[in-house]
C-alpha cells in the first residue's frame, strides 16, 4: 500500500426514512429530492480530492449517491455487498423513537455506543456489531487492489462509517457517535488495512 495514501469515505444522501428517523438497515429506500441534491453538492466538494476510484455499497441509496459522484468526477465505480449498512433484523422499518419501547430501556443508547462491551448486541434476526466488523473487513481485504490508488473513496452508510472511523479516526467519534450527516464525508490517511477481529494490521 502506498505511503500517505488517502481514503475518502462518504455517506449516502438523505432518504425519506432518514428524514422520518426510521431504521433502514438492508431495506431498499431511494434518495429523496434533498438526498439527490446532497449527492450533487458532495460531488462538487470532492472534485479537488483527485479520487481515482469509488467502491460503493450496493444498496440503492448508496448506489444512487455513488453514481452521481462518479459521473461528476468521471471515475469508475464498483459495488460491494460487504459495504451494506448493518442488518437490523425485525427492527428494520420502525422509528428510532420506538426502539426502547420494543427492545427494552436504554437499548438504543447501548446500540449507539462504541464501547466494545456492546459489540455482540443485535436486533432479533439482524447482525451484531462484531458481525458487521467482520463483514467490512472481509470486503476490504478482498478489494485490496482498490486501495493501491493514491486516493480512493468508499460510498457507504452511517453505521459502517462509524465502525471504520473507530479503527482509523477515533478522534472523530464524540460521545460514542460519529456525527456525519447524509451527503458528508471523512478523510483518512492509512498505510494498512486493519483486521477488526485482532486489531492487527495486514
Amino acid at each position: 500500500m502506498m505511503k500517505n495514501q488517502k481514503l475518502i469515505i462518504f455517506r449516502h444522501g438523505e432518504t425519506s426514512w432518514n428524514a422520518e428517523g426510521r431504521l433502514q438497515g438492508h431495506l431498499e429506500i431511494p434518495l429523496n429530492a434533498k438526498g439527490k441534491k446532497q449527492a450533487e453538492e458532495l460531488a462538487l466538494q470532492l472534485k479537488e480530492k483527485n479520487i481515482k476510484r469509488i467502491l460503493s455499497s450496493d444498496l440503492e441509496r448508496a448506489k444512487e449517491t455513488g453514481i452521481i459522484v462518479s459521473t461528476t468526477l468521471n471515475v469508475p465505480i464498483e459495488f460491494e455487498i460487504g459495504l451494506r449498512e448493518i442488518h437490523l433484523g425485525e427492527a428494520q422499518g420502525i422509528l428510532i423513537s420506538e426502539v426502547n419501547q420494543k427492545y427494552g430501556d436504554q437499548f438504543w443508547e447501548r446500540w449507539q455506543s462504541q464501547n466494545p462491551m456492546y459489540d455482540h448486541l443485535f436486533f432479533p434476526g439482524g447482525e451484531s456489531k462484531k458481525d458487521v466488523d467482520r463483514r467490512i473487513q472481509s470486503a476490504l481485504v478482498q478489494k485490496i487492489d482498490f486501495f493501491r490508488e493514491k486516493t480512493a473513496a468508499l460510498c457507504t452508510h452511517g453505521y459502517v462509517m462509524t465502525r471504520i472511523a473507530r479503527m482509523y479516526r477515533a478522534d472523530l467519534i464524540k460521545n460514542d457517535i460519529l456525527h456525519i450527516q447524509n451527503g458528508e464525508y471523512i478523510e483518512i490517511e492509512l498505510e494498512r488495512i486493519i483486521n477488526f477481529d485482532s486489531n492487527s494490521k495486514i
